[in-house]
């Protein structure tokens, strides 16, 4: 059995945390005038971005501590008494992706019922949430959910957007916007910025689809 602590960035609560923050300051803003110089507004400002990050953390990150065993995968939250026990052979696909700064690890259970853990290194402290998704990835590499209590169904990694074959049509549709856009304008738009800036992300894209070559070529099943 492996334990490990994970700390979960709720979108939910970071999203409502910013619709208040965002709604008490330009509330503010129209008042402004009447309490605060330039000097005084750029102060304030700086601290309501400061008191809203702060908010951010406190507030819409969760630390979990996650056990996974060849059977089970058990998801505790810390403070609380609330668990959730889940049967491997219950899960029918998985996510997981881990890119230096974001780490997500969904699963989606036959019932429906999505079970999301998600890191952002800006608001959440550093955690166990990539160990967890190579030891999952391993574990079921090795077989262990396929064959648990005789189900007999293995469960299926869900691809992203690059390792699925219709990123292919994005290396012909991105250049075919662009020489689009040239022959209904005239060049204005096209600067050696923009046409620098247009290059790089097309590099950026093609070195994304080069990435999720080997997943893209795999067979179903």
């Amino acid at each position: 059995m492996q334990t490990y602590t994970v700390r979960s960035l709720r979108l939910d609560v970071a999203l409502l945390i910013v619709v208040v923050w965002v709604t008490l300051f330009v509330a503010f803003v129209q008042l402004r005038q009447h309490f605060l110089n330039e000097t005084g507004f750029l102060i304030f400002f700086c601290g309501w971005l400061v008191s809203g990050y702060l908010a951010v953390r406190k507030f819409a990150v969760r630390e979990l501590a996650v056990e996974l065993t060849p059977g089970w995968l058990t998801i505790r939250s810390e403070g609380t008494a609330t668990e959730q026990q889940i049967p491997l052979d219950q899960i029918a696909s998985y996510f997981y992706k881990y890119d230096g700064r974001i780490k997500l690890f969904r699963l989606q259970l036959h019932s429906g019922q999505k079970v999301v853990m998600r890191n952002n290194s800006r608001f959440c402290p550093a955690d166990d949430l990539a160990a967890l998704g190579r030891d999952f990835e391993a574990q079921l590499a090795q077989g262990a959910a396929a064959v648990l209590n005789g189900s007999g169904r293995a469960v299926r990694r869900e691809k992203t957007f690059f390792e699925e074959p219709v990123s292919t049509a994005g290396l012909v549709i991105l250049p075919a916007a662009m020489v689009l856009l040239w022959l209904a304008g005239d060049g204005a738009l096209f600067t050696l910025r923009t046409i620098g800036c247009a290059a790089f992300g097309y590099v950026v894209y093609w070195v994304a689809w080069l990435n999720g070559a080997e997943a893209r070529n795999q067979k179903p099943g």
